[in-house]
């Protein structure tokens, strides 16, 4: 005959409800302290930490950074128009308005195509001085200066730069304002490569690159560097409907803002719907109440620990979150149809009876789950830390609160 051990029970169970009141006051001020500690439980929004400590990836990405003097993110602002003139003159304004924030230290680099192609405005001013000094501008000599200067140098020069000097020269012969498409029929286009978008609905797109002082992995982060970029651009004249502020970090950002507002809308409906299917279940408060206790006291008690030992939440662990509270709804549900379908003679059996499947099942999802810890990567194993916490926060309170509060109110009936 195998039978199931009794972990324990025959013994526990019995002691907690010899003095149900001073159980309850311990755990009542147990779960009040973990409560308040637990307000103080943080969400890490950072995917860096995901990542091992160790792991060549981040080490060669930090080297980069500090070798470029900045961020290997970029930032894009999309800038839209409805002539090559008009996003000419927006780009240029852009620019300059982000230089400032460069000199300021607040960004590390631009990349643009007005440091290639000024704005139509500042071409008639440099027309006007080309005309002005026209021996300045002599093609026939800034070729031979730079043939003789990279012959100095060792070079072998071999007419391999007459093509392009050919475009220059074609170039400066020009009096028409210079446009993409005007440098298109130049030969020059492999210079709009990356700065003009295809043109759709009758619009002209460029796109200016900024490259971010420090990484952007935190959502709080990307949202003030955004709001820094528009503040700007905005006291330079600047609608936001001239430009679009895009790039994988600020994607990433807002794709973390919806995450954790849908998890609340989520978890939100869940306790809703648990809660009516609690009450047309049971069709009696207390019985709801009840079956509600050691999830409530399982959760207060997850977040104190979580805190004490400085395990934030993440966007991994807080999966986790819907199975406990599964788990802890499971064992007060089964806590309290045993108290209520067992007359008081037989309520210590029938506690006991489910205490041990209550136990079994909580010991084999914790060792199901809490194996994640032993995992390399910090994420899983932050699920697994949560795992564990919860698991066992869920089984101590339904043990611990409901067989004494039973013993109250038995007490109080009889």
């Amino acid at each position: 005959h195998i039978s199931i051990t009794g972990f324990g029970l025959k013994s526990i169970l019995p002691r907690l409800q010899q003095s149900p009141r001073t159980i309850l006051m311990i755990a009542g001020l147990a779960v009040v302290g973990m409560t308040w500690v637990g307000l103080g439980v943080t969400f890490d929004d950072n995917l860096k930490n995901f990542r091992t400590i160790d792991n060549a990836t981040l080490r060669l990405q930090e080297q980069v950074r500090d070798q470029m003097g900045g961020s290997i993110g970029t930032v894009l602002l999309v800038n839209r128009g409805d002539s090559e003139n008009q996003v000419l003159e927006t780009e240029a304004a852009i620019y300059k308005a982000l230089h400032t924030l460069q000199q300021a230290g607040q960004i590390a680099g631009i990349r643009a195509l007005s440091q290639y192609l000024p704005s139509p405005e500042q071409q008639r001013r440099n027309l006007d001085l080309i005309r002005q000094q026209p021996e300045g501008f002599d093609i026939n000599r800034i070729q031979r200066t730079f043939n003789q200067v990279m012959q100095d140098e060792g070079f072998r020069v071999g007419g391999l730069y007459d093509t392009y000097f050919g475009a220059l020269a074609r170039a400066f012969a020009s009096q028409e304002i210079l446009l993409p498409s005007t440098l298109q029929s130049l030969g020059l286009q492999d210079l709009l490569k990356g700065f003009i978008l295809d043109q759709k609905d009758g619009l002209l797109r460029t796109v200016i690159y900024v490259q971010p002082v420090k990484d952007l992995w935190l959502k709080d982060e990307v949202r003030q560097f955004k709001a820094s970029l528009q503040r700007t651009l905005n006291t330079a004249g600047l609608s936001n409907e001239r430009y679009i502020i895009t790039g994988a970090n600020l994607l990433t950002g807002e794709l973390k803002g919806l995450i954790l507002k849908n998890l609340r809308a989520s978890l939100g409906l869940a306790s809703i719907g648990i809660l009516l299917v609690l009450i047309l279940y049971y069709r009696n408060l207390t019985s709801v109440l009840l079956a509600l206790i050691p999830l409530m006291a399982s959760l207060a008690v997850l977040s104190g620990i979580m805190a004490v030992l400085r395990i934030e939440y993440n966007f991994l662990n807080i999966m986790i979150i819907p199975m406990i509270v599964g788990i802890g709804l499971d064992d007060g549900v089964h806590f309290t149809n045993t108290y209520r379908q067992i007359d008081s003679a037989r309520l210590p059996e029938g506690l006991l009876r489910t205490g041990r499947a209550i136990v079994l099942t909580s010991l084999t999802t914790l060792i199901g789950f809490g194996s994640i810890m032993l995992a390399h990567y910090p994420g899983l194993k932050s699920m697994g830390y949560v795992s564990v916490i919860g698991i066992t926060a869920c089984l101590i309170s339904s043990l611990v609160i409901l067989p004494p509060l039973f013993q109250i109110i038995n007490r109080k009936k009889n």
